[in-house]
């Protein structure tokens, strides 16, 4: 395992969202991501990866 020391190691710098599933589909998905990408930009993060 080959672990990288940068701020999100070192003092927990993330984001996340919590959302609710109403039989079994995602409430308000889009703005949910809307608001967790617009938080990752403002810390920083890269979201390397498209959902």
């Amino acid at each position: 395992m080959n672990l990288i020391l940068d701020d999100g190691y070192q003092f927990g710098l993330g984001a996340f969202e919590t959302i609710p599933v109403y039989q079994g589909r995602p409430v308000w998905l889009e703005v949910h991501e809307r608001r967790l990408r617009h938080t990752l930009e403002y810390l920083g993060i890269d979201l390397s990866f498209d959902w």
